[in-house]
């Protein structure tokens, strides 16, 4: 698999340091249609030092970006001939659908401790990431899926803070007494040649390690990890500046080179806080490599160092549900929500948790405290799914009606409200949902069949076949779209065209179709030159239960 940014205007990356004798042409790639969507909470935690001892007084904060075009990446599947570079452009209905550049982030100050004390903050930035399939055609005529990452949104907390004397304390030096200033020499007040020389390595390396933490926070990783390590020359063991190298690293999806840091801030780790922060993030490393047990056993390192730690319970929990042991995924959202309450999206992680095992009417309440803390389209789309699943489509109608006036681009929820309108006949409706939903670039399977199955019941073929076309070529095995689109050929006149959609229809159903006896009918009347009797051959089917299918 092949990892690229993905970005509204082409983006050309061409292999770093190589020049080819003879060019080789940029395959170009245009992502289309999103064809799923789901969503998921990342963590990354960093530590930050406050220092205030006499004169030097920091005022510090750490901020997060997320929403922009540089969070967005996908993965091509296959090698597809691409060779020297690539160029991707995204189509802008799916960047409306995103929210691409609809900028959010957080700042945080963090508050500047009593004089001779240094605070050592460990900050927690959670990223909303939507994530899913999409299509994308090539400038060969090729079609694939992609798999698209999209940092959406991002919020920041502090998990916990340490305050240290000055004497005690020196940012990132893993724990080693340093004094912040040096004694006077007994005759003329002057410092030692070789304490001057060491007082002044603290201070260049505390200044380098905020430029790097600055060019991190701008989003550029590339010069962070520089800068890093220009600290680690000067302080091989200052356990913040591994921390924050992984970190970067991880941004970069270097993910060895993150867990190597990451083990070497676990080594030099100033305190048993500090050792479950990188513990933690080493945890999160070896998930995205998919070391799901390494993983495991870091977040209970972690827990082991800091029990109170929420961030190590949130992210373990995360594992749990994606190996499908709903039942501990739980107990640990629930941990994590006992210490940190006011947390919106514990309870909406928590709510999908109770969702999976079977247990609706807590997830619903889980969505609905959510919504209390933080009203978020997601929540009340994910609640109006889970009443639509119970049978209640009025609230279900209601909760997508919420969720489309936070966000009128949440494409998901035009496709839901537009599945269900269809379901209850209202086939006017459902053709401006799904229409909406489409042309926010949320074009997958359910949204051309229903739109043109909708446009079937209100007999418009042209537009009936155009979407059954479209339907067909996202899914050529889903036999029932030739019976369908034969009728829609029946509308438009076109009775040889409606012959072979059924004799193809009756070579790919399976046995036991419902729809074998009326194709059957219709084919034979077509083939005797007999018109088909009024009306008849217009099927309803059955919507399917869950439209993400």
């Amino acid at each position: 698999m092949k990892k690229y940014l993905l970005l509204l205007l082409p983006l050309l990356l061409l292999a770093a340091g190589c020049t080819p004798q003879t060019p080789t042409p940029v395959q170009a790639w245009s992502v289309v249609k999103l064809l799923s969507q789901e969503e998921q909470i990342e963590s990354i935690t960093d530590v930050r030092t406050v220092r205030h001892c006499g004169p030097i007084v920091e005022q510090k904060s750490i901020s997060c970006v997320a929403g922009t075009s540089k969070e967005l990446s996908f993965e091509i599947g296959g090698s597809g001939g691409v060779s020297l570079g690539i160029e991707v452009t995204v189509d802008s209905s799916i960047g409306n659908a995103l929210g691409l550049n609809r900028e959010s982030g957080e700042q945080l100050e963090l508050p500047v401790p009593p004089d001779g004390s240094v605070y050592r903050y460990i900050v927690t930035t959670e990223y909303r990431v939507l994530h899913g399939k999409a299509l994308a055609v090539s400038n060969t005529g090729g079609e694939t899926t992609a798999d698209y990452a999209f940092q959406a949104t991002c919020s920041l907390r502090i998990e916990d803070v340490e305050e240290q004397p000055c004497q005690q304390a020196v940012a990132g030096n893993g724990g080693e007494e340093q004094p912040t200033s040096m004694p006077e020499t007994p005759g003329g007040g002057e410092n030692m040649p070789g304490q001057e020389s060491a007082s002044n390595v603290v201070s260049q390396a505390a200044s380098l390690l905020d430029e790097a933490n600055a060019r991190y926070q701008e989003g550029d990783f590339a010069q962070a990890v520089e800068l890093y390590g220009k600290v680690l020359e000067l302080e091989p063991q200052n356990a913040i500046a591994y921390n924050q190298r992984g970190n970067a690293y991880r941004q970069m999806e270097q993910y060895a080179l993150c867990i190597n840091d990451y083990t070497q801030a676990i080594q030099y780790a100033a305190s048993p806080a500090e050792r479950a922060t990188y513990y933690a993030n080493r945890g999160a490393a070896y998930a995205l490599q998919g070391d799901i047990q390494r993983a495991l056993d870091d977040f209970g390192q972690a827990i082991a160092q800091n029990p109170d730690f929420a961030r190590a319970y949130e992210s373990r929990a995360a594992l749990y549900a994606q190996l499908g042991n709903y039942a501990q995924a739980i107990a640990d959202y629930t941990t994590f929500l006992n210490l940190k309450p006011d947390t919106p999206t514990g309870f909406v992680q928590r709510a999908q948790a109770y969702a999976n095992a079977g247990d609706l009417q807590a997830a619903i309440r889980d969505y609905t405290q959510a919504i209390a803390l933080q009203p978020m389209a997601s929540a009340y789309f994910n609640r109006g799914e889970l009443y639509r699943k119970l049978g209640d489509p009025a609230d279900a109608l209601a909760d997508y009606a919420q969720a489309l006036q936070l966000d009128s681009s949440y494409a998901p929820a035009y496709l839901a409200r537009g599945l269900l309108e269809y379901g209850q006949n209202d086939y006017e409706a459902a053709v401006l949902d799904l229409t909406r939903a489409i042309s926010l670039g949320y074009g997958n399977f359910d949204a051309y069949l229903h739109r043109g199955l909708a446009y079937l019941q209100r007999e418009e073929g042209e537009a009936a076949v155009s979407d059954f076309t479209q339907a067909l070529s996202l899914s050529p095995d889903y036999a029932d779209l030739y019976f369908y689109r034969a009728q829609s050929y029946l509308l438009t006149g076109e009775r040889q065209a409606a012959i072979e959609d059924l004799t193809a229809f009756l070579q790919a159903a399976p046995p036991d179709s419902p729809l074998l006896p009326e194709a059957q009918k219709l084919l034979k009347a077509l083939q005797e030159q007999k018109p088909p009797e009024g009306g008849e051959g217009l099927v309803a089917p059955t919507i399917p239960s869950d439209p993400n299918q």
